[in-house]
């Protein structure tokens, strides 16, 4: 049964709406309730979980906008309309502001009221979806502006994610709550989602569904560059073994890698980080990276100003872009490349193994010429580790 809380000083107008509201064969399924300050309303809250509050703004003892304030406050994510007798346009953008959902001018149409609170609950649907990515199904959500609940089961786990019209309010996931939570189910691909028409009385989630989205996707990418970057390693050191065997008996699987033990990768993985160290060493650089012909990021050490995996993701662009140009223009493999702007310089060198280069990003300060020696020295000590 949907619970809708009027909230409303005048109690004439509080009773008419309540009366209509019970009376009208649409809404034979919800309990209205009626409270004269926004005092009341939050006891009432306090007590009742509510579905829908439609209110007064201008009330004594707490206001409209002060009773909406402290429900966010107290983390419920309860949708309100609010109808006041003293509308103006910088009060309505307040409103919507502080979360309000509709805004109606009294003397209020009350057919037209109702109308909308009728739509609002029939925004909210339910069904069942198996084998779509959490993204793109919160996509249609947000189009279409639905109340509902989310329940998404998939190999990592279990989730919920509740909405506002189309808007993500809560979301919880292994007892974490939060924005945190809703990055993690949103990253979620191949799922079961089960569609429910109940919402949540809490708000937890302040960001809009659609940065909500892209900082998943963001997340999304990063991980699967990062994975990618770990297999590229792990192959080049599989490359280099040749063609020695293991027989399959006596083969550690939990402390052999591609061939090599644990400790063999890491120590690689320690001397890769001190070539990015040695890049960082010459008067004027930010530091470098390592990048793959097809662009693809293996390792990266930049100053903390910058964003590691933009800066590297930039090189690596510049060696698609070189390696292109190269091609097309028949001049063989591509060795070096140098960008130079008015505040700052990249220079790229390739290691010559397996398309793999390395390059400095520095400042104005930076002397290209010992860039460059560095950069070599630095791509043989690359060729010996793999």
């Amino acid at each position: 049964m949907k619970k809708i809380l009027l909230v409303d000083d005048d109690k004439i107008f509080l009773n008419i709406l309540k009366e209509t509201i019970e009376a009208d064969p649409d809404f034979r399924d919800c309990q209205v309730m009626v409270a004269e300050d926004g005092s009341d309303a939050l006891k009432i809250m306090d007590t009742v979980p509510v579905d829908l509050v439609v209110s007064d703004i201008c009330m004594p003892n707490l206001d409209g906008l002060e009773m909406l304030s402290k429900i966010r406050e107290q983390g419920r994510g309860v949708p309100v309309f609010f109808i006041t007798a003293y509308g103006t346009p910088e009060l309505e953008d307040k409103a919507f502001q502080k979360g309000a959902l509709k805004f109606f001018s009294k003397p209020v149409n009350i057919p037209e009221l109702l109308q909308n609170i009728k739509g609002f609950f029939d925004s909210s649907t339910t069904g069942y979806l198996e084998g779509i990515s959490v993204a793109d199904f919160v996509q249609v959500v947000l189009m279409s502006r639905k109340n509902c609940c989310l329940e998404v089961s998939s190999s990592q786990g279990l989730g919920k994610l509740y909405f506002v019209e189309g808007e993500i309010v809560h979301a919880e996931k292994d007892g974490k709550l939060g924005e945190e939570a809703a990055l993690e189910i949103l990253g979620w691909d191949n799922v079961k989602i089960q569609i429910c028409t109940r919402t949540s009385h809490l708000k937890t989630v302040s960001s809009s569904s659609q940065e909500l989205l892209l900082e998943a996707l963001k997340r999304k990418d990063e991980a699967q560059r990062l994975k990618s970057a770990s297999d590229a390693i792990h192959e080049l050191f599989e490359e280099e073994k040749g063609d020695v065997q293991q027989e399959e008996e006596g083969l550690d699987l939990e402390s052999d890698i591609g061939g090599f033990s644990k400790e063999d990768v890491r120590m690689k993985q320690e001397q890769i980080d001190k070539i990015l160290d040695k890049l960082s060493g010459i008067e004027g650089s930010y530091g470098g990276a390592i990048v793959s012909r097809d662009g693809m990021v293996i390792a990266s050490k930049v100053d903390k100003r910058f964003a590691n995996d933009k800066i590297a993701a930039l090189a690596s662009e510049a060696v698609k872009i070189c390696n292109r140009v190269i091609q097309e223009a028949h001049f063989g493999s591509p060795q070096q490349m140098v960008i130079e702007g008015t505040e700052g310089k990249m220079c790229i060198v390739a290691t010559g193994k397996g398309g793999i280069f390395i390059n400095i990003l520095g400042s104005n300060d930076l002397s290209l010429g010992m860039a460059r020696i560095v950069l070599e020295e630095a791509a043989e000590e690359f060729k010996e580790i793999v």
